[in-house]
């Protein structure tokens, strides 16, 4: 049974590094945007909003807690998680800060 656990983990992990990589893309895409945006004059509130940098912080808190419990939860299956290389590939990538040049340095 435990080569089938272990089949089935890499798998998943394969998949989950796909949808976070495609995730941090379009969070870098849009945030590109959102500073090439030239600010506009208004008078109900012209100050740009801090509450983006900490909805990504939060955001990517909470891709690590998933991580790590994917990872708990493989343990209990009997999958070795910390010699697969993917799982610390996943990790890796989800505790890296997003910033202008992360996605070319994370795979």
């Amino acid at each position: 049974m435990r080569p089938y656990g272990e089949e089935v983990f890499e798998a998943v992990v394969q998949k989950y590094i796909f949808y976070v990589t495609a995730m941090r893309k379009k969070e870098e895409s849009l945030r590109k945007l959102k500073k090439g945006k030239k600010p506009t004059f208004s008078l109900f509130g012209g100050a740009p909003k801090e509450e983006d940098g900490r909805e990504e912080e939060r955001i990517r808190q909470q891709m690590v807690l998933d991580v790590e419990a994917f990872g708990k939860d493989a343990e209990t299956l009997g999958v070795d998680v910390q010699g697969s290389a993917s799982f610390k590939s996943l990790h890796e990538l989800a505790i890296a800060p997003l910033s202008d040049g992360e996605l070319g340095n994370t795979l």
